[in-house]
């Protein structure tokens, strides 16, 4: 039985996609799953993977996450640095620390 894929935490700043480093760009490019606010998803309007508005909704991103199989390539975009009062914690909280890789950009502080 898969333990479901790794989920990608890409920080992204104000901005947006021009910010991300080569590789966190590269990531999101192979997203076959993209979540973020819809802030953060108008930043990549012609992604062609699934698309997962966050909102008040993270039951269901937690379900649909940890139901990704290995074949998936899950990326939630973060403000900033998603480890500082974000949504990574959370995420490797409910996941597992070994499901959840983080890429934080500079935040606010």
């Amino acid at each position: 039985m898969s333990a479901g894929a790794v989920v990608q935490v890409v920080g992204i700043g104000g901005d947006g996609a021009a910010g991300l480093t080569p590789d966190a760009r590269a990531r999101v490019q192979a997203a076959t799953l993209l979540c973020g606010g819809r802030r953060h998803l108008g930043c990549f309007p012609d992604h062609p993977g699934e698309r997962f508005e966050i909102g008040a909704n993270l039951d269901a991103l937690l379900a649909r996450l940890a139901a990704t199989d290995d074949d998936e390539r899950p990326v939630v975009l973060a403000s900033g640095d998603p480890c500082y009062f974000g949504i990574a914690p959370l995420l490797a909280a409910r996941l597992g620390r070994a499901r959840v890789a983080i890429e934080p950009h500079v935040g606010s502080v």
